[in-house]
């Protein structure tokens, strides 16, 4: 209606008010607003929050500490620095380290089986083998094991990395005649470790739990960090055997090392080496291997065998296979 009076105010009076405690509302909002974004924003942290940060993988881990239940990983930490991963990143990486190519890993059962492989046999037993027969043989002794390579049915790839061997070993180059070749399985063991977990093939617990399983054996042959890794490399030349797809890397690998061991924060100190670690659990991988069906006179081996088998490799008295 128009002239429509209110509490004795005409309509015009009425409509200025109201406009006038709209735009005095509308200030007093928006003031409480800006100071409540100043709040906020000065509570909040000037990067991404702590959790995130010390998470941010690293090639000596997430944090400057190693701790117990990674002792076996960082064993394999080389690869891990190559791989540009640190070595404790469970989480997947760029790609898969070389797991489906160069291991023919595609799933859990692929990599129990090679992890089965390389604790029980790997090189270290045809590396011993080979040490003995040269240094218990005569030199027609070795004419003949290089004539059984050139009438054998390998490719001739395989032959030249055999006959290169042999001629290594005979020579003594490389002083490799005394170098501990055990940590060249082990070391790629704890390798294949991480790398399973950052494709899901196994759980995190489970690569510490399996990777700390060599430390005892580790401990008792190597001295410390240095002389394991300086090992690892000696046998690692042996078994490239002169090919230049792997050859070529050599160098790097022995860089990355020393980088290791020279770094600042450098975690492969004594204190680590000799840390306490975790009770030694065999029982884990056990159980995973007798997922595979390993039989033993026609009938599937029992626990108590595969862990025997298991516990054999990693508790021998002597180097010797």
């Amino acid at each position: 209606m128009s002239g429509y009076v209110y509490a004795g105010f005409p309509s015009s009076v009425g409509v200025i008010i109201g406009v006038f405690f709209l735009v005095v509302l509308f200030k007093w909002l928006r003031n409480f607003a800006v100071q409540d974004n100043k709040l906020s924003t000065s509570a909040m942290p000037a990067t991404t929050d702590p959790e995130s940060a010390l998470s941010t993988p690293t090639t000596e881990g997430s944090v400057n500490q190693l701790l117990p239940n990674e002792w076996g990983l960082y064993v394999a930490a080389p690869y891990a620095v190559m791989n540009e991963w640190a070595y404790n990143e469970y989480n997947q990486g760029k790609d898969d380290g070389g797991l489906s190519a160069a291991w023919g890993v595609n799933d859990r059962w692929d990599l129990i089986y090679q992890l089965f492989w390389l604790l029980t046999q790997g090189h270290t037993n045809d590396f011993y083998q080979l040490r003995d027969q040269i240094l218990n043989g005569k030199e027609e002794d070795i004419q003949s094991l290089k004539n059984d390579i050139l009438l054998s049915d390998l490719t001739e790839n395989d032959k030249n990395e055999r006959l290169w061997q042999i001629d290594m070993m005979n020579t003594n180059r490389m002083n490799i005649q005394n170098v501990k070749y055990l940590i060249w399985d082990l070391c790629r063991f704890n390798k294949l470790c991480l790398e399973g977990c950052q494709q899901g093939y196994i759980t995190q617990q489970e690569a510490q739990t399996w990777s700390l399983m060599s430390a005892s054996m580790l401990r008792r042959i190597y001295d410390g960090w240095e002389d394991m890794w300086q090992n690892f490399i000696a046998t690692r030349w042996l078994w490239a055997s002169g090919d230049q797809n792997w050859a070529s890397s050599h160098q790097t690998f022995s860089d990355v090392v020393q980088n290791i061991l020279k770094a600042e924060n450098t975690l492969a100190t004594e204190e680590n080496w000799v840390m306490e670690l975790p009770p030694l659990d065999l029982m884990s991988f056990t159980r995973a291997v007798a997922g595979l069906g390993f039989m033993k006179n026609d009938v599937p081996m029992t626990l108590a065998e595969i862990e025997e088998v298991i516990s054999e490799r990693i508790t021998l008295k002597t180097l010797n296979s």
